[in-house]
């Protein structure tokens, strides 16, 4: 019996083991999409600043409240991550309410307008003459768009074009950003 014991303490050390590793991955990958999305917001206020700094008469109210909206940006991220900590412990929820995905497309698409303009980016948004009405967190969802976006302008082809496309049908909506 004393083997049998001992093999069934190997057994539990060893999923114990491999729950940790598990955990371990996670911990990781948090870290490095925590990293991304802080650096989103980051990557506009530069590009911004420098664009102010380097030409004559870009110093804007418009270029200024890019750069206020992504430092506002960037403090929701923190808060953010505070709420992923919370929501992982159960005392928070997912806020969700009806918004315009159309609108709140077109609002992140604006910030990128300068900064193409100056890369020589294109980056088009095609959509419906209707707005999309989705049921979700605005935030969240605004999120995951700047991620998309981000990537595809860091990943496109030579031709630096991206593409933001809007798909209804019936009761849901897909939002495709392709690059090339």
């Amino acid at each position: 019996e004393g083997y049998l014991e001992v093999a069934q303490l190997a057994d539990t050390l060893n999923q114990a083991s491999r729950e940790l590793t598990k955990v371990e991955e996670l911990r990781r990958e948090l870290i490095a999409n925590v990293s991304h999305d802080l650096r989103t917001p980051l990557t506009m206020i530069v590009g911004y600043a420098e664009v102010m700094r380097d030409i004559p008469g870009e110093n804007t109210p418009e270029n200024v409240q890019v750069i206020v909206d992504e430092a506002s940006r960037l403090s929701l991220l923190g808060d953010d991550l505070m709420d992923l900590s919370r929501l992982q412990s159960g005392t928070q929820s997912l806020e969700r309410v009806r918004f315009s995905l159309t609108q709140s497309v077109e609002n992140i698409m604006l910030r990128y307008a300068k900064l193409t303009e100056q890369d020589g980016y294109t980056i088009v948004f095609e959509h419906g003459e209707e707005d999309a009405w989705v049921y979700a967190d605005e935030t969240r969802v605004g999120q995951v768009i700047y991620n998309l976006i981000n990537n595809a302008i860091h990943y496109t082809g030579p031709d630096k074009r991206v593409t933001v496309r809007q798909i209804v049908m019936e009761d849901w909506v897909r939002l495709e950003v392709e690059d090339t």
